[in-house]
């Protein structure tokens, strides 16, 4: 009987325990890309207008996106675009002349798999006292859902894929991006091709990173 109730104690301190660990289990891993600024800027000028790029390394990618997402076979590319004139100019993903990894590709590796942690997690929970398990199951669970909103938020303001809208850059403003294409030994060449909404002509950079 006294072996019966210190398991129980064990089995309550155990789940107690993870209930107030929940929030920590779900790392703030993707930080704001909305500053973003790597190292190694290429800049590249004409007619005023500047167009730099970078190739993210594996510790910058940790940085901003949580992963190292070159060790999967995806590089994270970053473009700065800086209108330096009175006009518009507009870029379209089939502007960037490489292949563009798609969006659906990359989501996953930049988020939790809620649905697969509640599954095992709670399964795992039963073993010990099921009648708290919701107060670790749902905590982690939502944590993981806006961890999880968030991130795709991001992705989709500051990423730049084949289904993106074209991208407007205001007379006298600046914007950056990341795109994904797959990796390399490189270097990463490839042409991008703005549009001059004034004139309706290309200006072609040729950018090799």
């Amino acid at each position: 009987m006294q072996k019966l109730k210190v398991s129980n104690r064990v089995r309550v301190a155990t789940i107690m325990g993870m209930v107030l660990l929940a929030p920590a289990c779900v790392k703030n891993r993707f930080k704001s890309l909305s500053s973003a600024a790597p190292v190694g800027l290429v800049r590249i000028e004409q007619q005023k207008f500047v167009v730099g790029g970078s190739v993210v390394s594996p510790t910058e990618s940790v940085h901003y996106f949580g992963i190292d997402l070159p060790s999967y076979g995806y590089q994270p590319i970053y473009l700065q675009l800086q209108n330096l004139t009175a006009t518009r100019y507009v870029l379209a993903p089939s502007s960037i002349q490489h292949p563009l990894v798609s969006f659906e590709e990359i989501m996953p590796y930049c988020t939790y798999k809620t649905a697969e942690f509640v599954g095992t997690t709670g399964s795992a929970a039963l073993l010990f006292f099921w009648p708290l398990l919701p107060l670790y199951v749902i905590p982690v669970g939502l944590s993981m859902r806006s961890y999880n909103g968030s991130a795709e938020e991001q992705l989709t303001d500051y990423g730049f894929y084949g289904t993106s809208r074209p991208l407007e850059i205001m007379p006298y403003s600046a914007v950056h991006r990341f795109i994904f294409v797959e990796k390399h030994k490189g270097p990463y060449a490839f042409d991008l091709l703005l549009l001059d909404e004034g004139s309706k002509e290309f200006i072609r950079f040729s950018l090799a990173l």
